[in-house]
């Protein structure tokens, strides 16, 4: 016998063992509170699931759902797992036909896996770069062009707390060298008026190779960044800013973070007269 022959034979086969399985049994149903509790007590990862429609259905059952994010009132697809109990498998794909449908995935929780305590970092820890820091960050403008916008910061300055509320867009178009120049823009908050001020570095020539030189801040304030700014830009891109906030200080004992300090110029040399408290 050929061994297509012998293939086709077996395939037969498998069909028409198929039209005698059962179907597995699955129901629509609706993560539900039972008596005032979503999630089972004393059974980790149960959740109660009310069947739907409502109408002439039992009361909510306990079910296991640890592939899908327990929601009060998200709908699921249950059926009997490979060790028979009742288990939600996925979520009911009408929810994207819902004007209020916002892309979630409903993953099920797992930031456990992402966190990093002290020295101990968990299954999927995740790495924050100083960068994704939001505090006083200097990113370009929500209004395009040559705009910048600045994130919010609260530090505290002789016992007090200030509050910086943050820029959307503020324009730094008249600081734009002439066609073929290039300079570095900086971008700090002046603590005498808790407002952000720019000032700009000398122009060189617009070449790749050669990098404009930092602009000379004043002396008390938080800097926050330097933008390079050509004469042909019309907009700005993340790779243009370069970050200069210090937000976090030295470590010190038991992975604590030290303080952070304002950072004073003389020129462009840094000191650390002043403390400034980050909250």
């Amino acid at each position: 016998m050929s061994s297509s022959i012998y293939r086709d034979i077996q395939l037969k086969r498998q069909r028409s063992a198929q039209q005698f399985e059962g179907r597995k049994e699955r129901w629509l149903a609706q993560l539900v509170r039972f008596e005032g509790n979503l999630r089972v007590p004393g059974r980790p990862g149960y959740v109660y699931a009310q069947q739907l429609p409502i109408d002439d259905a039992p009361p909510p059952v306990p079910v296991l759902c640890v592939g899908v994010q327990a929601r009060e009132t998200l709908r699921v697809w249950i059926e009997k797992n490979l060790e028979g109990e009742w288990e939600v498998v996925d979520w009911w794909r009408g929810i994207t036909q819902q004007g209020d449908y916002n892309l979630q995935a409903y993953l099920p929780l797992h930031a456990h896996d992402h966190e990093w305590p002290d020295r101990s970092p968990h299954a999927d820890a995740v790495s924050v770069y100083p960068r994704a820091l939001a505090m006083l960050r200097a990113y370009p403008g929500e209004a395009g062009g040559l705009t910048i916008s600045i994130s919010p910061l609260r530090y505290m300055v002789d016992g007090a707390v200030v509050l910086y509320p943050g820029e959307l867009s503020l324009d730094v178009s008249a600081s734009q060298p002439a066609a073929g120049n290039a300079l570095y823009l900086g971008v700090y908050l002046d603590l005498a008026t808790n407002t952000i001020q720019t000032i700009s570095g000398p122009t060189t020539v617009d070449a790749g190779p050669i990098e404009p030189a930092s602009p000379s801040f004043p002396d008390n304030v938080l800097t926050s960044a330097m933008v390079r700014f050509d004469g042909s830009a019309t907009t700005f891109y993340e790779a243009d800013f370069v970050d200069l906030r210090v937000l976090i200080g030295q470590a010190d004992t038991g992975g604590g973070g030290e303080l952070a300090r304002a950072v004073v110029f003389e020129g462009n040399v840094i000191t650390n007269d002043e403390e400034i408290v980050y909250i």
